[in-house]
């Protein structure tokens, strides 16, 4: 009996132990991939309902939003175009918040609702101070005028980006002067003031669908796309869209490289105001302007958050303790970024970081309280030409390659222990018995 019962030990370890061993490589092959950035699906609110949405960070956010606007009303500088942009869109994002609210499809408290209605409400002072007021004298601002004449188009429903292969970086032909150009032809004063509106030339085209720009001029191209938007310039744009696939599409094909940017100034830790500011903007134009889910993510609004002084701006030298550090390794970025110098205000703020920030934060507010929340899955590859796989086939091909490899794996054990002499005793002793 004592042979028997080691004989039938030595085929346990055999069968069972042999194949973990052998298979403990392949798991780790296997997490290692999911670990990978492109794989990531994390994303700031949960897939399903909205019970596990914590209501005390949607308090911080209202309370964030609160002192940025009091900010602007107390200490008003003057503003840059880009802050008065950015304020003008978050006026929309707070306006369809409560209109959720008012048709009872918001998750957030009375008291909640009531505080956003104020924020609103004081968003609306300071931009009918600053927008008549500023310094129209400068060309630039002078173009820009017609900017809020219609409003923001606000996404209504989310979406998955449906990833692409990063394009490499050419050197930047391109300058902020055909940036500028581009949204005035689309907002209707350039080459006159006058001018109508979705009059897009070549050249402001080719610059709005350029696949491989450097990090800002990409976000720009980005912003531009959301202006057409509200200025309703797709019937225009029709035939030239239709080469790219469609318009989502290209928003796609756009913001996938925004995002894979994103991971690399992520990893450097988001120290100096370049890396910040550059943040900002991609969660800004891809995930506020543009409605893609990607982008949100509660450590980031928290990591955000922190960087807003008592005073109620955004600097770049300011953090608090506690906050998730969103660095996987020390990584070199400075070859992504441009020279991006922005002048600091007396009180340590940054206009452009601020603007960015306060509009962030509605966005994350207005997407998390949305009952009417529609998250849309990607479903064909948008890039034309495009030799990546799409995210659900690379998932599908691990999964079955894991299936096929362990099933390998213990067949093979099986069999060889089948063959081996202790199973051959084991038989022996059995037909003793």
């Amino acid at each position: 009996m004592d042979t028997i019962s080691i004989a039938n030990t030595n085929m346990v370890n055999y069968v069972i132990i042999t194949p973990v061993a052998i298979l403990l490589p392949v798991s780790r092959l296997f997490a290692h991939l999911l670990s990978l950035p492109i794989l990531r699906l994390s994303v700031f609110w949960p897939q399903t309902g909205h019970a596990s949405i914590d209501s005390q960070l949607v308090d911080d956010m209202i309370e964030s939003l609160q002192n940025a606007i009091n900010y602007y009303k107390r200490d008003l500088p003057d503003l840059i175009v880009d802050t008065a942009f950015c304020l003008f869109h978050t006026k929309g994002l707070l306006q369809a918040t409560l209109d959720e609210s008012d048709a009872g499809l918001t998750t957030l408290t009375q008291e909640q609702v009531e505080n956003v209605r104020t924020i609103l409400f004081d968003t609306n002072e300071v931009l009918q101070v600053t927008i008549p007021n500023m310094n129209y004298s400068a060309e630039e601002n002078i173009h820009y005028a017609n900017l809020y004449s219609m409003p923001m188009d606000v996404p209504q429903i989310v979406h998955y980006l449906n990833w692409t292969s990063r394009m490499p970086l050419r050197q930047a032909s391109l300058s902020d002067q055909i940036s500028d150009q581009c949204m005035w032809e689309i907002i209707g004063s350039w080459p006159n003031l006058d001018s109508n509106p979705c009059n897009i030339s070549d050249n402001c085209w080719q610059f709005v669908t350029r696949l491989n720009s450097k990090p800002f001029l990409l976000n720009h191209q980005l912003l531009a796309l959301a202006v057409v938007r509200q200025f309703n310039c797709i019937p225009f744009l029709q035939s030239k869209i239709a080469k790219f696939g469609g318009l989502q599409r290209l928003q796609n094909v756009l913001c996938s490289q925004v995002r894979q940017i994103m991971f690399h100034v992520i990893k450097s830790g988001l120290q100096r105001y370049a890396e910040k500011d550059l943040f900002l903007e991609q969660i800004y134009v891809c995930g506020g302007l543009h409605g893609f889910i990607d982008f949100f993510r509660w450590e980031y609004i928290k990591n955000i958050m922190s960087w807003q002084l008592e005073s109620g701006c955004f600097t770049s030298n300011h953090t608090v303790e506690g906050v998730t550090d969103l660095s996987d390794s020390q990584e070199e970025v400075t070859i992504l970024l441009e020279n991006r110098d922005e002048t600091q205000l007396p009180d340590g703020c940054y206009q452009h970081m601020s603007a960015l920030a306060t509009s962030n934060i509605a966005a994350y507010l207005r997407w998390s309280s949305s009952k009417t929340r529609h998250e849309v899955q990607p479903s064909v590859a948008p890039k034309p030409d495009s030799k990546s796989l799409p995210f659900g086939v690379i998932i599908a091909i691990i999964c079955v390659g894991a299936v096929v490899t362990c099933t390998l794996v213990v067949g093979l054990g099986y069999y060889a222990y089948m063959k081996s002499p202790e199973r051959s005793g084991y038989y022996r002793i059995k037909r003793k018995e």
